[in-house]
């Protein structure tokens, strides 16, 4: 994600759509990624596309780029959250709002301006994500309303059970593709958040399935920003839930790749350890009688001449180096083992 980042900033095609979320899921699993300059970069790009007063295209865009923003610009991501709440809730009815564009808003007020919470148009709002009778169009939806239900805490009514068994319902019947990538991942989202471990035990099942379709050897999904956040995203939400399944045929695969690898290993060692024990014993060897014989010159010297100071001092000048070399055999065989 970082490396594709686009020189002016933004990410995917260049929206605020693609930019804002690409840079929540960064720094999702980065937090330090925040204070960079590419990040910068990445806010500066979000507030050109900002109307005066801090709207973008559409709530959601605006919603998520505050978010992006508020370790970038404090003071805008505030102002704009605060035009923004006055204009979604001005004049009409607060349910024209997209369930999910009320979920990204709600996320984004309870993290920078919660006392906004107590306001009547939020309340509308809180009410309206949390109908029984709520409609939702899509998995991506519904995934997004029930994950902001379990940041804002009111996730424990009937309301909130009947809307997990609708998202496990769609994942039951949900084979993984480019088309249904980004419902899947807000899906996994969403149910992830739920207390019950049936829910809990069903995630961890199809968490690896994110990685069976799309996944490309570049570390992106279908060579996409907008997919590769949904999956960073994911990924996230549900990382306490460590268990990952795999078909016995792509684990056999899995095995065998790594016992060929390590066969090839052991074979590079056992050659280096063959020809390694070959010409050091004749080295050792070697320093060794060497120093055996400089020894037996000094014990000569030494009886039978009264200077035999000049054989200790020829032994230290032959002995020394050889006894350097043959430590430093000594640790390299170590070394190889």
């Amino acid at each position: 994600m970082i490396d594709n980042q686009m020189s002016g900033g933004g990410f995917g095609n260049g929206s605020a759509a693609y930019t804002a979320i690409a840079v929540n899921s960064i720094t999702r699993w980065r937090p330090e990624w925040q204070s960079t300059t590419r990040c910068h970069e990445a806010a500066e790009a979000l507030l050109r596309h900002a109307e005066p007063g801090g709207r973008l295209e559409t709530v959601w865009d605006t919603a998520v780029a505050i978010r992006a923003c508020a370790g970038h610009d404090l003071h805008w991501s505030e102002s704009a959250l605060g035009f923004l709440i006055d204009d979604a809730s001005r004049g009409e009815s607060p349910t024209r709002l997209k369930s999910h564009h009320i979920a990204q808003l709600l996320v984004t007020i309870h993290e920078l301006r919660p006392e906004e919470l107590r306001r009547a148009a939020c309340a509308d709002w809180i009410r309206e994500i949390s109908s029984e009778s709520l409609e939702t169009t899509s998995a991506y939806s519904l995934g997004q309303v029930v994950w902001a239900r379990s940041v804002l805490a009111i996730n424990a009514d009937s309301s909130a059970r009947a809307q997990y068994d609708d998202l496990y319902q769609w994942l039951s019947s949900a084979t993984v593709t480019k088309a249904n990538f980004v419902e899947f991942c807000a899906a996994l989202m969403g149910l992830g958040t739920s207390l019950r471990p049936n829910h809990k035990t069903y995630v961890s099942v199809r968490v690896g399935e994110i990685f069976s379709d799309g996944f490309r050897q570049d570390g992106s999904w279908y060579h996409d920003s907008w997919e590769s956040s949904w999956a960073l995203l994911a990924l996230s939400s549900v990382s306490t839930i460590r268990k990952i399944e795999m078909g016995i045929h792509d684990l056999g695969d899995l095995f065998e790749a790594a016992e060929t690898q390590a066969d090839g290993l052991q074979a590079t060692i056992d050659a280096k350890l063959l020809a390694f024990s070959h010409g050091s014993f004749l080295r050792i060897s070697f320093y060794v009688s060497l120093a055996t014989s400089m020894l037996f010159i000094v014990v000569l010297g030494s009886i039978f001449s009264p200077d035999w100071g000049w054989f200790l001092g020829l032994l230290g000048v032959v002995s020394a180096p050889s006894a350097f070399s043959v430590r430093q055999l000594l640790l390299e065989r170590k070394r190889l083992s």
